[in-house]
């Protein structure tokens, strides 16, 4: 990044095998990253002893509403196949997680709307896709592989 080379440092690693300094940085960014972890209050403790004292932790998760019905949890089963996730935790589970490792002043925004778009526009973006006998299959496929994503997103599942 152009000036800032001397300030910024990039780091490719195990999210779950996080071996840096405590108290290293002013910022820890969690972006669709939590939701791949099976022992997530691990992962979130060690991302709080990462940070200075004032330090900011953001994280942006899909979670799942928190009471599903029988339909709701055969939804989200399907999109955590579709994204290769663990099961979604709920919006109470990460605060709790939050609290015991340490952490205080704790705000949380609701973005599911914009995100939703997102995952529709995917969709709309694959349907466009050249229509060759291959390409048609693979638009199809790709099609009803995303299906449960925006369906949990409408029906409040996922969040």
């Amino acid at each position: 990044v152009a000036g800032l080379a001397d300030r910024l440092e990039f780091r490719v690693m195990d999210a779950t095998q996080l071996d840096l300094p405590a108290a290293s940085f002013d910022v820890v960014w969690v972006l669709e990253t939590s939701e791949h972890l099976a022992d997530k209050q691990s992962f979130l403790t060690n991302c709080a002893r990462l940070l200075k004292p004032g330090g900011k932790l953001a994280i942006g998760t899909c979670v799942a509403c928190e009471s599903l019905s029988a339909g709701q949890a055969k939804l989200l089963a399907a999109v955590t196949n579709v994204l290769l996730t663990e099961p979604l935790a709920r919006r109470s589970d990460y605060l709790e997680w939050l609290r015991r490792a340490g952490l205080r002043e704790i705000e949380t925004e609701e973005i599911t709307s914009a995100v939703a778009e997102t995952w529709s526009q995917m969709a709309a973006a694959f349907r466009k896709q050249p229509t060759t006998p291959g390409a048609a299959t693979v638009t199809r496929r790709m099609t009803l592989l995303l299906q449960p994503v925006p369906a949990a997103y409408a029906d409040g599942s996922m969040r």
